[in-house]
């Protein structure tokens, strides 16, 4: 039980880490482009590297679990 939890939470912290990563290069290219502070497509890449990141890892962890 807290191998699993532990296992989660390294998923979570990792993913969090890329999104947060991704998530400041896209709000700044953003930014510069638009000369302005705005919410638009960009959060829309930061949910899907959060998703896409933390999927892969699941993947990777269940791979590595059941060997």
């Amino acid at each position: 039980m807290e191998k699993g939890i532990l296992r989660q939470m390294i998923e979570v912290d990792c993913a969090l880490a890329a999104t947060y990563l991704i998530g400041r290069w896209a709000v700044q290219c953003a930014y510069v482009e638009r000369g302005y502070l705005a919410v638009g497509s960009e959060w829309l890449l930061v949910m899907l590297v959060f998703w896409g990141t933390y999927k892969a890892l699941r993947t990777v962890f269940g791979r590595i679990g059941q060997e």
